[in-house]
């Protein structure tokens, strides 16, 4: 969107009898109309963003504008029925919306908590009152400080109660609405389904949250008995995946069945993709099984392990999986095939420390070992001495060790100087325009450090090395290094 600098003049009055002459339309098309007012502001946007895509957290943005009655309104198309966030200044709020549904807000900009006033249908208004009550209520025990301290203090039993009794509270809550209005279908089964499935995911994640919050080094341990909650969670009930809490406990519940497994595995060990699969088409079927499986290849893309995948990827191709999931994948694994050891690595050009010009063709005959980083990446200013040790280490070898910067263009300075600063070795190169930089792209960087060895020929010999604090990671330098030799 364009940045305003004033105030227009066109004035939006798709309000009062005008607004409601826009829904049999809006029905028609699919589509919502989000209008409202608010007062004392101090900014012309409203921000109104939903996820279009769970999968890949893509979000959609239809921002409004203010005119000059501090009014504003927008009509757009939702895919499903969503929760959209709207947004104005350090203010926000959820709105439950199905295709179809029109819906005005209202509130001082200066004090939205008390003058907020949602208005629409009498469904529309008590779903959205409803959420607006029930965050009110809950909020001190399912978010901030207090969460901590029950994750923190609580053993297994004492917690095990409490999660109980915040669920009765919330389905009496739920029960207390249902008795003045009449929900939607869908919006019943995403209430019900937030409450459920928040509990359920709430005492899969409190051994792991015991343990963090509590800065324990080793994981703690309850009964075997504590996870008898899970007999009582559908887990296989095909609900709309417009739940957050649906779509976390899932998360939640494959990875505690994967600790399991006779071999337990995390991300890091070799076959955890290939167990987390076997785990997800196990216990899921219908969308849920095909949306968890989606995500484990996009993660397994991220780590450049996706190819390894070959057999699993085609059968989901083949699948009745939806069309949008099996075009991210499929696109995925295309360039997944591109990235894999033994192909060409891909060849950029790129502006050195001291302002010239460098191509990664000109480093033919020797094994390189890229680092992607960025000055404001923790774990990557970790990896800086051993980077040097690992450099000096092969002083005198046909090995080139290049660490290309993702630091945004204007921030260029302090990536001068920082690198100057830490003394660090190697050649340095500078990507503009960060992670949409042309060979961010090339190379699938999607989290720093990453890093790539390529042999004496300009192949990938590995996608996936050890980083210079990792064990073994000379030994595999070495190891390309007599291989390209040979």
């Amino acid at each position: 969107m364009k940045t305003i600098t004033k105030k227009p003049t066109i004035r939006y009055l798709l309000m009062g009898f005008f607004l409601l002459a826009m829904i049999p339309k809006a029905f028609s098309q699919g589509e919502v109309i989000v209008a409202g007012t608010i007062k004392h502001s101090d900014f012309f946007l409203v921000n109104i963003t939903f996820f279009k895509d769970y999968l890949q957290q893509e979000e959609e943005f239809v921002g409004g504008i203010l005119d000059e009655s501090e009014s504003f309104s927008t009509q757009f198309k939702i895919p499903r029925p969503s929760l959209i966030r709207l947004e104005h200044g350090n203010n926000k709020i959820e709105l439950y919306l199905e295709p179809g549904d029109s819906i005005h807000v209202s509130f001082d900009n200066w004090n939205m908590k008390n003058t907020l006033i949602v208005s629409g249908t009498k469904r529309v208004k008590q779903q959205n009152r409803y959420l607006h009550d029930l965050k009110k209520e809950m909020y001190p025990y399912l978010y901030g400080n207090n969460a901590i301290h029950f994750f923190r203090d609580l053993n297994e039993k004492e917690y095990n109660i409490h999660a109980d009794e915040l669920k009765k509270r919330q389905e009496q809550f739920l029960k207390s609405y249902q008795k003045e209005t009449s929900f939607s279908a869908s919006f019943l089964n995403y209430a019900k389904c937030e409450i459920e499935y928040t509990w359920a995911a709430s005492l899969l994640n409190y051994p792991a949250y015991h343990q963090f919050f509590n800065n324990e080094e080793t994981p703690t341990i309850v009964s075997d008995k504590y996870y008898r909650f899970l007999k009582k969670v559908n887990y296989l009930n095909l609900y709309d995946l417009n739940s957050s809490a649906y779509r976390d406990f899932l998360d939640a519940f494959i990875n505690y069945e994967l600790e399991l497994m006779p071999n337990p595995s995390n991300v890091l060990h070799r076959y955890f993709y290939k167990n987390r699969i076997e785990v997800i088409r196990k216990y899921l079927k219908g969308d849920a099984l095909n949306y968890m499986l989606a995500q484990t290849f996009i993660s397994a893309y991220q780590r450049g392990e996706l190819y390894d995948l070959a057999r699993d990827v085609e059968l989901f191709l083949l699948s009745d999986a939806l069309e949008t999931y099996k075009d991210t994948v499929d696109e995925l694994y295309k360039i997944a095939s591109t990235l894999r050891p033994g192909q060409p690595a891909p060849n950029f050009v790129l502006e050195t420390l001291e302002g010239d010009f460098m191509s990664f063709d000109d480093l033919k005959g020797k094994v390189v070992y890229i680092g992607f980083w960025a000055t404001w990446c923790g774990p990557c200013k970790k990896e800086i001495d051993h980077s040097r040790t690992l450099k000096e280490q092969f002083n005198g070898q046909d090995v080139v060790f290049i660490y290309i910067s993702l630091d945004d263009e204007e921030d260029k300075d302090i990536w001068q100087w920082f690198v100057r600063q830490n003394k660090m070795e190697g050649i340095h190169l500078m990507a503009k325009g960060g992670f949409d930089s042309e060979v961010a792209k090339a190379y699938n960087v999607t989290g720093v450090p990453t890093y790539y060895l390529i042999d004496k020929n300009g192949k990938i010999a590995s996608n996936t090395p050890k980083l210079p604090s990792q064990p073994g990671v000379g030994q595999e330098i070495q190891a390309v290094i007599n291989f390209s030799s040979d």
